[in-house]
């Protein structure tokens, strides 16, 4: 997140200054004051504050070397390793941030790494400001004894003039510091001009070494498989070597930097096939199924643009990588990805059995609302339907192409609880039969990163408030009648039209009306629905008798 925002930073404007600092010892040397302190301001509550402050100070060390014994309290840093030292740290560099963004200052940080931008017309200006932000930084890393080093902290003026006036640069601990051209974050080296040749060239050298010390285990006769190393290339050597391509990515419209990354795919390819040096790359892509580097870079940014964008974390632009979204494969405006959301909440029941535990289970319950529910994939189509023979409803609806079996099975999951607003009476017994266990599973999560299971957790938790529902599994294709009409109407589904909208006056979302038919008609209606069920599926399901029981009344007393 962090790497993608400070870029579009410096392509908005590359006439700016900025300092890349790296605080030493950041989770070794931090002392406890400072972290409860932070915990303090923070509003935590004291008992939880005195806990960690025991925890931080009452650590000891013990070393051994032959027969002798050394023990040493800590009393300062957090525990290397631990969960919490991560979290502690961030609360602690907290006050840094907000004390240079109330100055002004633009401010990002990831763990110990922390950048500060100034972005102007006037450099020297800037090398004054920056000076101020450093003399912040210095008075902060004093009071949580911690430091900074001078020679490790990076001050790059990013801009595309030929000709930059003669400056004094800032100073830090009464050392001046020095321009470098440029500075590496987060494993990306910023040049001054954002032409990313350096990190092409950073990146190829890190890739070749990998795909070297692969390549000594690889020969014509022996050693790893040609589907070995095809492995060891994509899954290892090639992330190398497009590592943060979110951002350097319109550096691959050169034939000059694509050429570097073309040389370290060719060699991978000729490890991976034995072929004579002489062949031709094109043909090595073809037969390997590799594609170019530079489309699967675009790709792969694509694909992390639409991720940020979804977690409400991209910066949209007219320059630079952040155009990725209008110049390439222009993204869909809706997915069903949201940020992690953790709920605590469910007021439903879920029941995963054994197939062995169905032998003994009836396949539907009296006195209750039995639903079933299906999602369903044919022809690259996906549909979804539900049944209840209670309600007496058939539902079948179709979904995007690019929607998935799981997406339809929790669909339908949701489809069922809009059916039970009106039919049902309050404090009924609602067990809705569903035969996937990712979705019955999804359901019991506390954490999803799912609009589609948050909003049908959601829809659960509403009609739980007045009915008792349960969810269980239903072990598929083992001939349960009710699951075998849902399974049917879900392929059914895959050929309806997609309606966006459902249709308030009881219309289903593949157009046609839900069943409500009374007598002789719903006997009709169920009986043809039935034979061609049969006709598919063979004789499974059974026609109901001709007598027909009095209209269904859902009981108040549980099963």
């Amino acid at each position: 997140m962090s790497l993608p925002w400070l870029t579009a930073i410096f392509h908005g404007c590359l006439a700016g200054r900025q300092a890349f600092l790296d605080i030493e010892g950041a989770f070794n040397n931090v002392t406890p004051t400072a972290i409860t302190g932070a915990l303090t301001e923070l509003g935590i509550e004291r008992p939880i504050v005195g806990l960690i402050h025991t925890m931080l100070t009452s650590r000891v060390v013990h070393s051994t070397m032959g027969s002798a014994l050394s023990t040493r309290n800590v009393s300062r840093g957090t525990p290397q390793g631990g969960v919490l030292s991560p979290l502690l740290w961030v609360l602690v560099v907290n006050k840094l941030l907000s004390l240079l963004e109330e100055a002004g200052t633009k401010v990002v940080a990831y763990a110990d790494d922390v950048v500060i931008l100034l972005q102007g017309k006037f450099p020297q200006t800037l090398c004054n400001l920056m000076e101020t932000a450093l003399s912040t930084l210095s008075r902060w890393t004093a009071g949580c004894g911690l430091g900074v080093n001078p020679e490790k902290t990076e001050l790059v003026l990013f801009t595309r003039k030929y000709k930059v006036p003669i400056l004094v640069p800032p100073k830090l601990h009464q050392t001046r510091l020095t321009l470098s051209n440029q500075a590496k974050y987060l494993g990306v080296i910023l040049d001054k001009k954002l032409l990313w040749t350096d990190n092409i060239l950073d990146r190829t050298r890190k890739a070749a070494i990998a795909l070297f010390a692969c390549k000594k285990a690889i020969g014509r006769k022996w050693g790893f498989s040609p589907m070995i190393v095809h492995w060891l290339y994509t899954a290892i050597v090639r992330p190398i070597l497009l590592y943060g391509n979110i951002v350097w990515w319109p550096s691959l419209d050169k034939n000059c930097n694509l050429r570097i990354l073309h040389k370290i795919q060719r060699s991978a390819e000729l490890c991976i096939s034995g072929a004579l040096r002489t062949t031709a790359t094109e043909a090595l892509n073809t037969i390997l199924d590799l594609q170019p580097l530079d489309l699967l870079a675009k790709s792969w940014a694509s694909a992390t643009a639409l991720r940020l964008r979804e977690a409400a974390a991209w910066t949209t632009g007219s320059t630079g990588h952040s155009i990725i979204q209008s110049k390439h494969s222009p993204l869909p405006r809706y997915t069903d990805y949201v940020p992690p959301i953790v709920n605590f909440e469910r007021r439903y029941k879920i029941h995963i059995p054994t197939r062995s535990d169905w032998d003994n289970l009836p396949h539907q319950f009296v006195n209750a609302v039995n639903i079933y529910t299906d999602g369903s994939k044919f022809n690259s189509q996906t549909g979804g339907g539900v049944f209840s023979p209670e309600l007496d409803i058939k539902v079948s609806f179709r979904l995007p192409d690019h929607c998935s079996v799981f997406q339809a099975e929790v669909m339908a999951i949701q489809e069922a609880t809009t059916h039970l607003n009106t039919s049902v009476h309050k404090d009924s017994d609602i067990f809705i039969f569903s035969d996937s266990q990712a979705a019955l599973r999804a359901l019991d999560s506390y954490t999803t990163s799912s609009k589609t299971i948050s909003e049908c957790r959601k829809s659960l938790n509403e009609m739980a408030t007045h009915l008792r529902i349960s969810l269980i599994w239903v072990p598929g294709h083992c001939n349960i009648e009710g699951n075998c009409i849902a399974d049917e109407l879900a392929r059914q589904g895959t050929t309806a039209d997609i309606l966006q909208q459902r249709n308030q006056n009881n219309l289903t979302r593949d157009g046609g009306v839900k069943g409500q038919g009374t007598g002789n008609q719903k006997q009709q209606d169920m009986l043809s629905f039935i034979r061609e069920i049969n006709q598919i599926v063979g004789p499974t399901v059974k026609p109901p008798a001709e007598a027909q029981e009095p209209p269904y009344s859902p009981s108040n007393e549980p099963t």
